[in-house]
């Protein structure tokens, strides 16, 4: 994470054609972003084993 001026929300998540975006940082919400969208078949790397 790192701070950027020109966004319209404290914190934005992105993955690939995701996005979330909210002011008050919240652990469980970026740990389900980021289970959800890990090892995503819409990602570039889906075919790289783990």
């Amino acid at each position: 994470m790192s701070p950027y001026s020109g966004m319209d929300t404290a914190i934005a998540l992105t993955a690939w054609t995701f996005l979330d975006q909210f002011d008050v940082f919240d652990e469980e919400r970026v740990s389900a972003f980021i289970v959800s969208h890990e090892s995503s078949p819409n990602a570039p790397e889906a075919t790289v084993p783990r």
